[in-house]
């Protein structure tokens, strides 16, 4: 709560870009902190603790930044929520967006076929992708409140060009992120839990889930963020609604009969399902009839990601040290951005010029 108030500040002044550093620096910080404690044999509950701190320094400095650039705000007043259209309809957002993403460690803690172990295996994984998501969101987040301002001053039909940069932009950076993911997140589990034996932690059907979740979660962003700027903030409830429950029920079924395997299905059937939706919903109501440059943009990608993670995981990689690791991770993301580059000069040769343009004149107007 603490560090809520203090975000939708940050957002409303297009400076999401703050939430995300500050996140980024306290997560890798909390990481680090926590790899030294595990190679001195620290034990886990100091562990634990450590994250809870980090965490906490996380919301401190966010409130702490906006308490020093806005001063003159006086943070006290009790908010006029009367005068605040689509609350409720976004409080029902926020409140199905805590389940999805507690509801998975919830379930392994609780259920039969998990335990405590199962979910540290879990808290390790998705750990990893915290991070590259808040770094994914970093780039997803930062243009979408003025699509707000678009919408209100343009017709649609002049927002699409925009918003097919905007997507093209995304759908990269989650190429050339998740790619280099795919053939380096076993290396850093290897790494990062060696010497601990409790559980087996090496586990390449987990590590690939978790790939395509966090992929299929941040593809339908762009379209999730465009239903709220436009104001349609009941179908974006009703979007989450369905996929929660869908969510629940899957989890219900697939975590009894799989275990955290079944588990992390039912949290793909999810992301799936609502990326479906939203991203129908924009490309075939919202814009009429988009979906065919929908798949120009995405299908590219897709088959070059799957064709590049093929090649990467042949090769012979010895990495037995972070140093080894971060080396290759900046290699292989250079690599996969090149390809990126490459595919969207091939097949969606418009929106890469126009992204490179348009990336050109706002370093332009900063330099003035």
């Amino acid at each position: 709560y603490y560090a809520a108030t203090y975000r939708a500040l940050v957002q409303a002044q297009q400076r999401e870009y703050i939430i995300n550093v500050i996140t980024l620096c306290t997560v890798s910080g909390g990481h680090i902190a926590n790899i030294v404690m595990m190679l001195n044999g620290g034990s886990m509950w100091m562990v634990r603790f450590n994250t809870m701190i980090f965490a906490l320094l996380n919301s401190l400095l966010i409130g702490g930044y906006v308490k020093r650039r806005n001063s003159f705000i006086d943070l006290k007043v009790p908010p006029r929520m009367d005068q605040i259209k689509g609350t409720g309809d976004v409080m029902a957002q926020k409140i199905t967006g805590v389940i999805y993403n507690s509801a998975p460690i919830v379930f392994l803690s609780v259920s039969p076929s998990g335990g405590t172990l199962l979910a540290s295996v879990y808290t390790v994984y998705n750990s990893v992708f915290v991070m590259l998501k808040s770094l994914l969101h970093g780039v997803i987040d930062a243009p979408r409140l003025s699509f707000g301002q678009l919408l209100t001053n343009r017709k649609r039909e002049d927002v699409w060009p925009v918003f097919a940069q905007y997507e093209f932009i995304a759908f990269s950076a989650i190429f050339v992120l998740l790619s280099t993911c795919c053939v380096l997140i076993l290396p850093f589990i290897r790494i990062y839990t060696a010497g601990v034996t409790d559980v087996e932690y090496y586990n390449s059907v987990i590590a690939l889930l978790m790939v395509a979740i966090t992929t299929i979660e941040m593809m339908h962003i762009p379209s999730g963020h465009l239903i709220n700027m436009a104001g349609k903030f009941r179908v974006s409830r009703n979007f989450q609604v369905i996929a929660t429950v869908v969510l629940v029920v899957a989890m219900c079924i697939g975590g009894a009969l799989w275990g955290v395997y079944g588990m992390l299905t039912a949290v793909l059937l999810c992301a799936v399902l609502l990326a479906l939706m939203e991203m129908g919903y924009v490309h075939l109501r919202f814009f009429k009839n988009k979906l065919l440059l929908l798949f120009r943009l995405i299908l590219p990608l897709f088959f070059g990601g799957l064709a590049l993670c093929w090649l990467e995981l042949k090769l012979p990689l010895d990495i037995d040290s972070y140093f080894v690791f971060c080396c290759y991770g900046v290699l292989f993301c250079l690599v996969n951005l090149i390809a990126a580059v490459a595919i969207g000069f091939v097949f969606n040769r418009k929106e890469l010029i126009n992204t490179f343009y348009r990336i050109m004149r706002l370093f332009g107007r900063k330099k003035r």
